[in-house]
């Protein structure tokens, strides 16, 4: 049945009550306090956070720049501070600051004592820069010394401390160093690290400095764009074709007479074979009672600045000598060897000379008696890196017989360097 008025079917709306509208204001406003409260007390630790890590950060990396003192050992050293376009001339010492660059010419050495003590060869031909030389201003006895080889070689000795960094960094990668002695070397082919009698290093190359690796006594590490290689350095005999298989390869003849030449018969080598054994041979017969030395010479240049012990050693067989013990003034044997080499400041030779019989009583500077016609393997018991001043660069290789007359066999020489 139809009603009247006629019933909408739509829903009826009920409005709100008076004081809601006014109610809602403040609590949007108190929501709003309570979010900006919130907002700044993150802020306020945020900022003490960050203020603490940054103090922190302070407190750690605040250093003091510690002084260096560099000393020239040969010729003129050069010095170049940070904001400097020109090298300055060090002739005797000079105070080397973070930041300073040091480099040596093709004859000139340094010698770098560090405030750690801790001391750096500058060899000939180098380039090096103090990145960092200081103690930390707060915390203690913090040290940090860091250098950068550019070029040439370095021989370094790292003081023990143990709250100390040491740092070498080349163009091919970085070495953390401990207390010890290593030799670094930076050049075209790469950079080569050798650890020397003592210590213990870690080394990366840039392009995997995430890979370390752990050189200690006795190994060489050569870091490369390639990657990093690890050597064994064991005894290297810097001697070529000492058993003379080769024929005279690696050898030159010489001879020095003591007389105008025709009027005397100079002293002669050959190769021959005594006993089984392929030697140089020697001989001067016949002579008129005039000096003459007959030589074998071997070019060596080698740098010996890395090596620790040398030694020489050498088979020979003595036949004859008309003279007795080393000649009148002790220079003249049947077998002689004489190793020329070159310190800092001089060039040196060092001789060994061997022979049987000393009737007359002459004089024996530095020789050896050995039996007549008996072959005989003699090392001598020197080590030649305790030589002073002690051998830098090896120049030369000479075995020798000299006097009047005289016969002598030799092989098997050699100089092993470790």
């Amino acid at each position: 049945m139809a009603t009247y008025p006629p019933q909408s079917t739509e829903p009826v709306e009920t409005p709100a009550p008076l004081g809601a509208a006014v109610l809602s204001a403040p609590m949007h406003q108190q929501r709003l306090a309570w979010m900006v409260l919130w907002a700044a007390f993150a802020a306020f630790l945020a900022l003490a956070v960050f203020g603490v890590l940054g103090m922190k950060a302070f407190v750690e990396r605040a250093t003091e720049p510690q002084d260096g003192l560099l000393t020239t050992i040969s010729g003129t050293a050069q010095v170049r501070a940070p904001r400097q376009t020109q090298w300055s001339s060090v002739d005797a010492e000079t105070r080397l600051r973070e930041g300073d660059r040091v480099r040596t010419d093709g004859v000139s050495q340094a010698f770098l004592t560090l405030f750690d003590r801790s001391t750096v060869q500058v060899f000939a031909g180098t380039e090096l820069e103090v990145v960092q030389s200081a103690i930390a201003s707060f915390g203690g006895d913090r040290r940090m010394v860091e250098l950068r080889l550019l070029s040439g070689k370095v021989h370094l000795g790292v003081s023990p401390e143990a709250k100390r960094t040491f740092r070498l960094t080349t163009r091919d990668g970085h070495v953390r160093l401990g207390e010890g002695s290593y030799t670094v070397t930076q050049d075209g082919l790469g950079t080569r690290v050798r650890v020397a009698e003592r210590g213990q290093a870690v080394a990366s190359v840039n392009t995997d400095s995430g890979n370390e690796t752990i050189l200690t006594a006795g190994v060489r590490a050569d870091l490369r764009a390639d990657g990093l290689r690890l050597v064994g350095v064991g005894p290297e005999n810097l001697v070529f074709n000492g058993d003379f298989a080769q024929g005279v390869s690696g050898w030159r003849a010489g001879h020095e007479a003591g007389y105008q030449p025709g009027l005397d018969v100079p002293g002669q080598q050959a190769l021959a074979t005594d006993e089984g054994r392929l030697a140089a041979h020697f001989f001067r017969r016949g002579s008129k009672g005039t000096h003459s030395e007959t030589l074998l010479v071997q070019d060596l240049d080698k740098d010996a600045t890395e090596y620790s012990d040398l030694r020489l050693a050498l088979d020979m067989k003595l036949s004859y000598q008309s003279l007795s013990g080393g000649g009148y003034v002790g220079t003249e044997y049947p077998v002689l060897v004489r190793l020329v080499y070159r310190s800092a400041n001089t060039e040196t030779p060092v001789v060994f000379g061997f022979y049987y019989q000393n009737a007359d009583n002459n004089r024996v500077d530095n020789g050896t008696p050995i039996p007549q016609n008996t072959w005989v393997h003699h090392a001598i018991p020197l080590n030649l890196m305790t030589l002073f001043p002690p051998p830098q660069r090896l120049l030369s290789l000479q075995v020798t017989a000299s006097g009047h007359d005289y016969e002598s066999f030799i092989t098997n020489v050699s100089l092993t360097a470790q």
